[in-house]
């Protein structure tokens, strides 16, 4: 009966996840993986480099540009996290595993940002949940040969972010620390998967000693300073709302009590006590660092749930249907500005906006004509217009923050320089260096104009 129920609410995420994929815009970070990848990079300035290979492997195979096709490799990844997740808690028992199920579905971050947006947690959570999935399985007396999957699926988390370093030393951490860890070290299985697993790492090693370790400057710098409380108190706050309270309430009780979750906390805490450190110590951080742990914690959380109570359940369904509930009025929102209606100055976010139609109003109106590259203030204009204009022109940041665009190869020409704005926000000041022709285009989102767009042509 519970493998039928899991069955049936893994297709229906899977339906919402495609829904949703086709329905909302691309946010910011998502265009941005889309535009920087459009030349071929080993690695990438910000993470390794299979969340932004994916997004644009998928249009160049499908031979469509569109924010569904963008997504329908993370959605297709979120589907075997959740899936592996599902199997883990069966390892206990079928109620827990349906229980770890739902209460993945239900995490709001598990359902977005590990599911369905083009960021680098779906390829993350995907290989992580695997790998400790196919591990448990030959700890549990698998054949051996499980590892060089658990190696593959590492490899495949390894290549998207740097958390699934923190994974592979919580997983070394528990074959070194228990009997039965040890005694699948004394087999070659363990040690081939681990090579396999590294090999994962070879992208990001190429292009960190062609860019002198760029991106492991740039991440470690977000780190070390004095005691932050007040940061701490907010991405602990976060990471509740990400989860949802009672989810990681349940998560902690599971990671305390439940018996034989050895390797699951092994994978879990490492993730979430390193970046809670960084939390404590750290101002520019957010509190989906953790998420990682927190997801391997989730099949313990459904073993909590299969033996509570009333009193979990009602606290639960009690936070989670008011809070999904807002986020379906938010996802209607955001594409047609329907709760903003009459009121377009309420909400002038420029996170998660379509630049639908940017295109055919450049291209109408000559702006692209004689054009070799587009520029733009800053790296998240960067990826927004250069990803809503197909990648048919390579774009140049022109302010100090330029993330991976900075390693483009830009050809010389003229460039036409794009700033965006809410519609209702005053008009940009001139750029310093000279420019030709100048002019504004406006997008609408539903019946409100809400996106200004300032053209300077760069000589």
């Amino acid at each position: 009966m519970e493998g039928a129920l899991a069955l049936r609410l893994l297709a229906l995420g899977l339906a919402v996840r495609l829904a949703l994929a086709a329905w909302l815009p691309l946010g910011i970070d998502e265009a941005y993986a889309i535009a920087v990848a459009r030349q071929f990079s080993w690695s990438f300035f910000d993470h390794p480099p299979i969340g932004f290979w994916l997004p644009v492997a998928a249009a160049w195979l499908t031979g469509i540009e569109a924010a569904f096709i963008y997504r329908l490799p993370f959605v297709l990844l979120g589907t075997l996290t959740a899936w592996a997740i599902w199997q883990i808690g069966t390892l206990w028992s079928p109620r827990a595993g349906l229980w770890a199920l739902i209460l993945f579905h239900l995490a709001p971050h598990m359902m977005f940002g590990s599911a369905l947006l083009v960021v680098p947690d779906a390829p993350l959570n995907a290989g992580g949940a695997v790998a400790i999935l196919l591990a448990l399985r030959a700890l549990r007396g698998g054949h051996g040969a499980l590892w060089l999957g658990a190696g593959l699926a590492m490899a495949l988390a390894l290549s998207s972010k740097y958390q699934a370093a923190l994974l592979g030393l919580g997983l070394l951490g528990y074959l070194l620390t228990t009997r039965a860890g040890r005694a699948e070290l004394r087999k070659p299985w363990v040690w081939l998967g681990a090579a396999v697993a590294l090999s994962g790492l070879l992208p990001v090693l190429i292009w960190a000693v062609e860019t002198d370790w760029v991106s492991f400057r740039f991440q470690g710098a977000r780190t070390g300073g004095a005691f932050n409380l007040e940061n701490l108190l907010a991405m602990s706050a976060g990471q509740a709302a990400y989860l949802l309270p009672p989810v990681l309430a349940l998560a902690l009780v599971g990671l305390v009590r439940v018996q034989g979750g050895a390797l699951l906390r092994w994978a879990a805490l490492p993730v979430i006590l390193a970046f809670s450190a960084v939390y404590a110590f750290g101002t520019d951080t957010l509190p989906h660092w953790t998420m990682p742990g927190w997801l391997f914690a989730l099949p313990l959380a459904g073993v909590v749930m299969a033996g509570a109570g009333r009193v979990w359940r009602g606290a639960l369904w009690s936070f989670a249907l008011p809070v999904w509930a807002l986020i379906a009025a938010l996802a209607l929102h955001l594409p047609t500005g329907l709760l903003a209606r009459g009121a377009p100055q309420w909400d002038r976010q420029l996170e998660m906006v379509s630049l639908r139609g940017l295109d055919r109003a450049l291209t109408d109106g000559g702006w692209l004509d004689g054009i070799v590259a587009i520029a733009v203030p800053d790296w998240r204009a960067g990826g927004q217009v250069g990803t809503a204009l197909g990648g048919a022109f390579p774009v140049a940041v022109l302010g100090p923050d330029a993330r991976h665009f900075a390693f483009h190869s830009l050809p010389e020409g003229p460039r036409l320089l794009v700033r965006l704005r809410h519609a209702a926000s005053p008009p940009a000041s001139p750029p310093a260096q000279p420019f030709g022709r100048s002019g504004q285009v406006t997008l609408m989102r539903g019946s409100e104009p809400h996106l200004t767009l300032d053209l300077f042509v760069l000589d």
